[in-house]
């Protein structure tokens, strides 16, 4: 079993986004905890407030699988996938900080 620490923001109508992601982690993921919301202003562009967490989780899965699911999580929750040069809002972002594997 391995160990996921997620971070998850958006700035699109985000407790919406948020909450929609965060049922699909717990359906792809195992024990699944989060963290105490967070708002922070955009940074680099002009928009609205971010609301971010972290979400722990467990799995088996292998770290490409893993990889795979939260990019189907982005597309379905309508993430724009900038050019990393370009900020810009999206609904929900994801970011796979660690797989610890001990």
């Amino acid at each position: 079993m391995h160990t996921l620490y997620i971070s998850v923001g958006s700035n699109i109508d985000p407790r919406r986004h948020v909450e929609q992601a965060m049922a699909e982690l717990r359906q792809c993921f195992d024990n699944v905890q989060q963290s105490s919301l967070y708002e922070s202003q955009s940074v680099g562009f002009d928009g609205d407030n971010f609301i971010n967490l972290v979400v722990k989780a467990d799995t088996d899965m292998p770290i490409h699988q893993v990889v795979d699911s939260l990019h189907a999580i982005e597309a379905r929750e309508g993430a724009i996938v900038p050019d990393p040069e370009e900020r810009l809002p999206t609904a929900t972002e994801r970011s796979l900080t660690s797989v610890p594997t001990g």
